[in-house]
């Protein structure tokens, strides 16, 4: 039997009309609970059992099921016949102007061009800039939205992509927007911009109205750190592209801890492509990765603190003892002429290390966004020895970066490999260093235990646990005792 899956601009339907017994077991297989549903009202009053099923009524799925469904249909010996509402064939070229793509990008590229919607999963130096240039070339039909997270990148990426792309690009921020074939903005903006919350001035009102119009006439969406894009408020941004032909996610890290795998990719697609970490050493682009896990002989007072909240202040945040081996760790690394990038997750933390730890910088979301672009150069330089941020843990570009230490601790998959910033290669770097914590005490050592695990996991990785000795630093009148 042939069955057809008519794609249209975020549903798909399945014709004719399937089986009783087949469409059924479909519903089964694209069912999945939602995590912590318990704790719903729906549950609490109606009795709801966490389940989503995504097949609809008229036999129609959200548009990231479709390669999911069409291999489903064929596994079940069903011929399937893909047609598309927004027909677009490429008619470029898979290139760049400033470089020469490597094997593993110019397959990203073709998978993108072949597949149409889903994710490439590319990790940090494999040219996700590069890439998003060649399928910008290759599709050649505009106009083109490419969306990336913060400030930051958006600057960093638009000096990149103009120079893959050989012109001008456009440029949209919550305080600017200059259209163009090709338009780079932030989800931050994007959001902002079509959120429908009044906006305090008349012409930025007027300026929303337009870019919403905009977006609608997109024939090609790329989404850069696409794992933001699975908010539910950024899904309804999703929808809005409604000539979109082509949308292309790109992540090292593209599903959400939390987020059950049907759910991410009925929002944003199957992942079509993957670059293994060990293709990138291979190659030179990553540094071998070494992980330090030290084990601190220090108590973990955890046993009444009631929330993860108060935990993490008290036993990371304000831990003397573990601040202070941070800090001493940042010193040795200094004298070894290595920089050093410490992530936190709280201002408190950050400026406690900040006073600790002489000649380093704390960089915060506050600042301006050139003032961060200065810091970092002067690490890249080695003008600066230590960075201490609440920021930057995503796609920041720093290849002369020695190390980078974990301060923030947490358990996520996805934050853990965001951090890794120091893992680019670069001459005269023989490793990229991260250091971490076995952390003890309620949720603390769940989360380590989960890092450690990742840590592992990954192909090409060295990993080292090392015990820290108990007459570190003297003990009398501090309330962190010894084990």
């Amino acid at each position: 039997m042939q069955l057809t899956l008519f794609v249209g601009a975020t549903q798909l339907c399945i014709k004719p009309d399937l089986p009783l017994a087949v469409l059924r077991e479909l519903k089964r297989t694209f069912t999945f609970t939602v995590p912590g549903y318990q704790y719903t009202r729906q549950h609490r009053l109606m009795g709801w059992d966490g389940s989503i099923c995504l097949v609809k009524r008229n036999q129609e799925l959200p548009l990231g099921c479709l390669h999911r469904l069409s291999n489903y249909l064929k596994k079940q010996d069903y011929e399937v016949n893909i047609v598309y509402a927004n027909e677009c064939a490429p008619k470029g070229k898979i290139e760049v102007a400033d470089l020469t793509l490597d094997s593993f990008q110019i397959r990203a590229v073709k998978r993108a061009l072949k597949y149409r919607y889903g994710v490439l999963m590319a990790p940090m130096r494999s040219g996700k800039t590069a890439i998003m240039g060649a399928v910008v070339n290759a599709i050649g039909h505009y106009p083109v939205w490419l969306v990336t997270s913060g400030s930051d990148l958006v600057v960093q990426s638009k000096i990149d992509l103009e120079k893959h792309l050989n012109c001008k690009i456009g440029f949209f921020s919550e305080s600017e927007y200059c259209p163009g074939d090709v338009t780079l903005t932030s989800y931050q903006a994007l959001t902002a911009a079509c959120s429908g919350e009044r906006a305090k001035k008349a012409e930025t009102k007027r300026r929303n109205v337009k870019i919403q119009k905009e977006l609608e006439k997109a024939k090609v969406l790329i989404l850069d750190e696409c794992h933001h894009a699975v908010s539910p408020k950024f899904e309804k941004i999703l929808g809005r592209f409604k000539n979109a032909a082509y949308r292309i996610g790109l992540s090292a890290t593209p599903k959400p801890d939390k987020v059950p795998l049907l759910e991410f990719e009925s929002k944003l697609g199957s992942v079509i492509s993957l670059t293994p970490y060990q293709t990138l050493i291979d190659q030179g682009r990553l540094a071998k990765p070494l992980i330090v896990m030290y084990d601190l002989p220090y108590a973990w007072y955890t046993s009444y603190l009631p929330t993860y909240a108060d935990v993490q202040v008290s036993n990371l945040v304000d831990n003397l003892m573990r601040n202070r081996f941070i800090a001493r760790i940042t010193e040795k690394l200094k004298e070894q002429g290595k920089t050093v990038f410490i992530k936190v997750t709280r201002l408190d933390h950050g400026n406690n290390l900040h006073d600790m730890i002489p000649g380093s910088v704390f960089v915060q979301g506050s600042m301006a966004s050139s003032i961060r672009k200065g810091i970092y150069q002067a690490l890249q330089d080695k003008t600066i020895h230590c960075v201490i941020a609440t920021v930057g843990k995503e796609g920041l570009n720093l290849p002369k970066l020695d190390a980078v230490i974990n301060a923030e601790g947490m358990r996520s998959r996805l934050a853990s490999r965001q951090k890794m910033r120091s893992l680019t290669a670069a001459e005269g770097k023989k490793y990229g260093l991260i250091i971490d914590f076995i952390d003890k005490g309620k949720y603390l050592r769940k989360h380590a235990r989960k890092r450690l695990a990742l840590y592992k996991g990954m192909t090409g990785f060295k990993v080292q646990i090392k015990k820290v000795s108990k007459d570190l630093f003297p003990m009398e009148g501090s309330r962190w005792q010894l084990k």
